[in-house]
């Protein structure tokens, strides 16, 4: 849970460091790895052995790299409602 957390955290970090916000159009992009770690955490269910841990790693970073993206396009979405105003 800690290894989420801190990856939500440097998502929106990341954004920081942009010079400009990315187009609300990439934040599609966020699903891709999110719909990797289900299809591997689904997958590790029915495996066993190694292979059922090596699914369970690839689930992990998967779901790592998808909670980076969502804290990078949150932070972007509220930055997009700021400047709104």
């Amino acid at each position: 849970m800690r290894c989420l957390l801190l990856a939500f955290a440097l998502g929106v970090l990341a954004l920081q460091q942009q010079r400009e916000l990315p187009p609300a159009a990439l934040a599609a992009w966020a699903l891709v790895p999110l719909l990797i770690a289900l299809s591997a955490a689904l997958g590790a269910r029915r495996l066993r052995g190694r292979t059922r841990e090596i699914a369970r790693g690839a689930a992990m970073v998967a779901s790592i790299a998808a909670v980076a993206l969502g804290g990078f396009f949150y932070a972007a979405w509220r930055a997009e409602l700021r400047l709104a105003d």
